[in-house]
């Protein structure tokens, strides 16, 4: 699943009709959250990323591993060895 598919399904889970809908709402400039969930400047500040997750209720993590799937592999990769 790419970032957008998880991005869009975490916002609908939260009620939010499309990624526009959730940056009115949130005061969040869309052209450049639109290019985050596509890949374009993915990467996120952690700042960013907790005010993310707080805006959508869910843990930090969550957004993490959203925006940083293959750092987050990485790391459970780290960790069972």
């Amino acid at each position: 699943m790419t970032t957008k598919e998880m991005f869009n399904a975490l916002l609908k889970k939260k009620g939010y009709t499309s990624l526009r809908d959730f940056c009115l709402k949130s005061n969040i400039d869309y052209p450049n959250m639109n290019k985050r969930v596509n890949g374009i400047r993915q990467k996120i500040e952690i700042a960013f990323i907790f005010k993310l997750a707080n805006l959508l209720n869910e843990s930090y993590t969550t957004i993490v591993e959203i925006f940083y799937p293959d750092e987050v592999a990485a790391n459970r990769d780290c960790i069972k060895k």
